[in-house]
């Protein structure tokens, strides 16, 4: 087994000092050239977890999750494979708040393509294993798990059963693994469906999007259950020229409102956000076209604690640019922020957060000169203005991708994805950035607005005389004098008021 940490301490002079903290890789076989993280999240342990999948020495891809601490340092790895299968891959995991990791992804062979959800604690011991029939039904992809305020698991993707191509799926699972319900949506052209986000709504309600074939074409769909499974509606837009639409993430506002980022076809198609109520009405539709009417589109989606929009992903001008746009809750575009890197190809953003000291965080991956693309994470202050780019090639100069981002307690970034090695190939790898200078001493959380991160280290000191609720991240009530470690969001007579931040 291969691995290595590099640190790295060089700064970079761009619009503020940035500085990358560390590097971690990890070749999962030395004979062996392919190993991806696709997802990452930090704990409310204070460490850092990652899944993917690492092709072992028969050249089997398993599936991969890795945990690290807050230096780079590697805690544990895990590894599976499913009996039968030839191939297992990771692609998203949750840390709960009962404190246990959840993975899914898939195992599949020439016959079978099954779902694979795994469950460790916080020292990679497995839990458990649940694993779907494939005599019954084949998940062919699965995107998303999330943990529900409810604390039960929900997974959305693609499941295929006699008769239909692929329907659009969610799943539920409780925390020991035994399976809940299972929900499925067959477009009336009986083709690919596939939910491909999912998010737990602040009223309790499951809110899925991705696409489903109605017709002749793919439309954007977004399906509402209950915490159930029982439906409660289905939207769907099918666009001005009745071509692909397809939806990618999904977010519940702090506002209660829904908003969807896509792509939908016009000028080849176009960038697309649409926001919905929570009874799945329609409140507005927003497109964006690059110069070259060429393909454009959106894959992430964030509500900020500023009451604003953030999206990110890629658009064509003389070429594909990494963009990220704004947006205000009644869809009026703030502004458009575009990248087109050195090399003047094809730059995206995969991946977009708005962290807690209220700047925006996109990354993805951007082609330089001579180095194909490179890992590239971008930093935007709330009126779009460029605060840093990080850019990250790997030995072999080939490719090296960002595929997802966290923002941890601890005040640094944590990026996901994979970085091309000459020696060892294409290496699963996560680097921390710190995002504001590159020194400990000069960190902070700067207030810029009612909506800003508010850093306690004590109780939670509550106005007298008015009325008021505290909300955990997953949406839920807690008791102010019963606060752990943590983000909150404060309701006083009604109104969302603030975000805090509990350190200790």
């Amino acid at each position: 087994m291969n691995k290595h940490i590099i640190v790295l301490l060089i700064v970079f002079s761009l619009s503020f000092a940035q500085t990358e903290n560390w590097v971690y890789q990890y070749n999962g076989c030395m004979y062996a050239f392919l190993d991806v993280a696709y997802s990452v999240t930090y704990g409310a342990d204070g460490n850092i977890y990652a899944a993917g999948f690492s092709k072992d020495s028969t050249w089997r891809d398993d599936f991969a999750v890795i945990s690290l601490d807050q230096n780079g340092v590697e805690r544990w790895v895990y590894r599976y494979h499913a009996s039968g299968s030839t191939s297992n891959m990771a692609r998203s995991l949750v840390f709960g708040e009962d404190g246990n990791v959840y993975v899914v992804g898939n195992a599949h062979s020439m016959s079978f393509f099954d779902l694979l959800v795994i469950s460790l604690d916080q020292n990679g011991i497995e839990r458990w294993i649940y694993r779907s029939d494939s005599t019954v039904d084949h998940w062919e992809e699965v995107s998303a798990i999330i943990y529900g305020a409810d604390g039960n698991l929900y997974i959305a993707g693609k499941n295929n059963i006699p008769g239909s191509w692929g329907d659009f799926t969610i799943m539920s699972l409780d925390t020991n693994g035994n399976e809940r319900w299972k929900y499925r949506y067959n477009g009336s052209g009986n083709h690919w469906d596939w939910a491909e986000a999912i998010v737990y709504g602040l009223d309790g309600n499951l809110y899925a999007a991705g696409r489903a074939f109605e017709g002749t074409s793919d439309d954007i769909t977004v399906i509402s259950l209950d915490q159930n499974g029982v439906e409660r509606w289905v939207y769907q837009y099918n666009g001005p020229i009745s071509g692909v639409d397809r939806a990618y993430s999904i977010t519940y506002g702090l506002d209660g409102n829904i908003y969807v980022a896509g792509e939908s076809e016009l000028n080849g198609p176009d960038f697309v956000v649409i926001s919905l109520d929570q009874n799945g009405i329609e409140r507005w539709i927003y497109r964006y076209n690059g110069s070259a009417n060429n393909c454009d589109a959106a894959y992430s989606i964030v509500y900020g604690s500023d009451g604003n929009i953030y999206v990110s992903g890629t658009s064509c001008d003389s070429s594909y640019d990494f963009v990220v746009a704004s947006l205000d809750q009644n869809g009026t575009e703030r502004w458009v922020y575009r990248y087109d890197g050195p090399g003047s190809n094809n730059d995206c953003a995969h991946s977009v957060l708005y962290g807690l000291d209220n700047n925006i965080y996109a990354v993805g991956y951007s082609y330089g000169i001579g180095t194909d693309d490179d890992f590239t994470v971008i930093s935007l202050d709330q009126n779009g203005t460029e605060r840093w780019v990080y850019r990250y090639n790997g030995s072999a100069d080939s490719n090296d991708r960002a595929w997802s981002t966290a923002y941890g307690l601890d005040g640094n970034i944590y990026v996901a994805g994979y970085v091309t090695d000459e020696i060892s190939s294409m290496d699963f790898t996560v680097l921390s950035l710190d995002p504001i200078t590159g020194t400990e001493e000069e960190k902070a959380f700067v207030r810029t607005s009612d909506y800003a991160a508010t850093i306690i280290n004590g109780p939670l000191l509550l106005p007298e005389g008015k009325t008021y609720r505290v909300f955990d991240i997953m949406g839920r009530v807690v008791l102010p004098n019963n606060v752990k470690p943590g983000i909150y969001f404060i309701e006083v007579d009604g109104v969302m008021t603030r975000k805090v931040v509990k350190v200790r």
